[in-house]
């Protein structure tokens, strides 16, 4: 082989060489044009660019980058889960509903997915299906403060005082430093007539940091 024929072949593999990288480079860069493999890490990239838009309350932006992430992967619990948080808070409480039917159907387990169309049910004034769901999500996780104190809130709409008080006083004792939980214990006392006790929680859900809490004490207390 002489060598002008060695320095073609060299110059060929070469370009062959670059022209892998670029096109891995490409596929990086570019994966819904080029077919990317790695759909599980696309969506998990579209998931936690979601994630923070709507902590920035892009929540239109965030809405998007969820709905990329199902598209790559429709079996994405977690995706509808905070899909539907962000519509919860864009007030489109059916979309927000049905993205956590989607994230329940997926994985029955989900005691935060639970929560969450609990509250969006709780939103729509729907009481008895908010404590359905709550009930559902503590019985997968005894140990969710929040879902106590979210049912609560759901039972003292149906003016069932001392349910409700149950369960926020058991939210306090999972979590010694709920501010809400005492709040809403404390309001809730109150319209039992139990005013000291109901005034003794209120002060304590200020010393936790509640700010609306203050009002409820000069309104309440005072």
């Amino acid at each position: 082989m002489n060598k002008v024929s060695l320095l073609l072949i060299l110059v060929v593999l070469c370009f062959d060489g670059y022209s892998q990288q670029s096109d891995k480079y490409f596929n990086r860069m570019n994966p819904v044009v080029r077919g990317y493999e790695g759909g599980s890490k696309l969506a998990e990239e579209f998931f936690k660019l979601g994630n923070r838009k709507m902590s920035d309350e892009l929540y239109n932006q965030a809405v998007v980058d969820f709905s990329r992430a199902l598209e790559i992967n429709p079996h994405y619990a977690e995706a509808y889960n905070n899909r539907g948080i962000t519509r919860r808070k864009m007030e489109d409480l059916p979309g927000a509903i049905a993205d956590f039917d989607q994230a329940v159907q997926i994985n029955p387990k989900y005691e935060e997915a639970y929560n969450n169309r609990g509250n969006a049910k709780l939103d729509q004034g729907d009481f008895q299906g908010a404590i359905d769901d709550y009930s559902r999500a503590i019985e997968i996780d005894r140990w969710l403060a929040k879902a106590y104190n979210n049912r609560g809130l759901a039972k003292r709409g149906l003016h069932d005082i001392d349910g409700a008080t149950d369960d926020f006083t058991r939210a306090i004792k999972l979590d010694r430093r709920f501010a809400e939980a005492y709040k809403n214990r404390g309001l809730t006392r109150i319209l039992a007539g139990q005013k000291e006790g109901g005034c003794t929680d209120i002060q304590k859900a200020i010393k936790l940091g509640d700010i609306q809490a203050q009002t409820a004490l000069k309104e309440f207390c005072d």
